[in-house]
């Protein structure tokens, strides 16, 4: 079987599709299932014309754009991941809203990663036997210990409570919202600092993001790392932040989880999937209770090291041979549906 996964425009190697679609290609191979993983922009029609299965990993940024410009794909099993950005999308569309809706519902298998998403997309209209969920899990890799100097020196803990902000530098991630929300709370708690990783994908919220950070020495954005050395910081960071308006449901904080490390995280439909609140991790709905559960965990060391010890247990909640077996079911038509 050939299955070929079509990503956005753009996908940095560090961002979640491309480490979903790399776990996923990896442990399908041992199944005996071939994917190849391919931008929509690199999608040959010899690819699409050749492969068993099309599985595309976002509504709008790929699968609608494919179909206009390759309708005969429609006759082919088509597979759409629900990446999270997408569940946002579609609710707030109004004009070609019912275009879309049936399409997707002609496809073979929507993938959502928790049951909230898939409650979300019956309300919009999408068949619930369309529907299935297939939770994320997390592969830790060998981690890179061989960082530069200066890299290496931004691990060091002797600077007190480090917060991790990882993500791509986007307005639906919100780093702008972090520094200031941190400024807050630096004003209040000392020995604290917020390191922040990962690409700039929007670049005027890149320019704004350098500017509002310059001069203030408990912040630092160090760019675009690779994901072994995205998961080195995860494990010598204090707490793992992350303040997303929407999210289908994050690598970086499941291998957070696998670190055992407490989270910090707004309150959204991916978060809630991942984090219990209160136990490995707390949620917050606005900068009060942002302030508030961030301070808890900054002067209680007893406090992380237990919600660090209960993210080890949750993360046993998402196997990443579960995962790939339910791909692979997905694919052969063998999935049983989940209530």
């Amino acid at each position: 079987m050939k299955v070929l996964y079509i990503l956005p425009n753009g996908t940095v190697k560090t961002g979640g599709n491309w480490v979903t679609a790399i776990r996923l290609a990896d442990g399908l191979k041992k199944r005996g299932i071939t994917v190849d993983i391919v931008e929509l922009k690199g999608a040959s029609e010899r690819q699409l014309i050749e492969c068993d299965i099309i599985h595309t990993f976002h509504a709008f940024h790929v699968f609608y754009p494919l179909i206009k410009t390759n309708p005969f794909i429609m006759e082919k099993k088509i597979v759409v991941s629900f990446t999270g950005t997408d569940h946002r999308q579609l609710q707030e569309m109004d004009e070609g809203k019912d275009e879309i809706i049936e399409l997707l519902n002609k496809t073979e298998t929507i993938i959502v990663f928790h049951n909230e998403a898939k409650e979300e997309l019956i309300e919009e209209g999408i068949l619930k036997d369309k529907v299935k969920i297939i939770p994320q899990s997390s592969n830790l890799i060998e981690i890179e210990y061989k960082l530069n100097e200066e890299l290496s020196s931004k691990l060091s803990n002797s600077y007190g409570i480090t917060f991790l902000f990882a993500a791509g530098i986007r307005k639906v991630k919100a780093p702008l919202e972090v520094v200031e929300m941190m400024s807050s709370l630096v004003e209040k708690v000392q020995n604290t600092r917020l390191i922040i990783i990962g690409p700039i994908l929007e670049k005027e919220l890149g320019d704004k993001l350098k500017e509002k950070i310059e001069g203030k020495n408990w912040v630092e954005y160090l760019g675009e790392v690779s994901h072994k050395q995205v998961q080195r910081f995860i494990s010598k960071c204090d707490i793992m932040l992350n303040n997303s308006v929407s999210e289908g449901m994050s690598s970086t904080l499941l291998e957070a989880q696998c670190m055992g490390k407490p989270i910090l995280a707004t309150d959204i439909a991916g978060n809630r999937a991942i984090v219990t609140h209160g136990v490995d991790g707390y949620l917050f709905k606005n900068r009060d209770e942002f302030e508030h559960y961030a301070t808890k965990l900054i002067q209680d060391s007893a406090l992380r090291e237990h919600m660090g010890a209960e993210a080890l247990k949750s993360i046993k909640n998402y196997s990443l041979e579960e995962e790939i077996s339910l791909y692979e079911k997905a694919y052969r038509n063998t999935f049983v549906f989940m209530l």
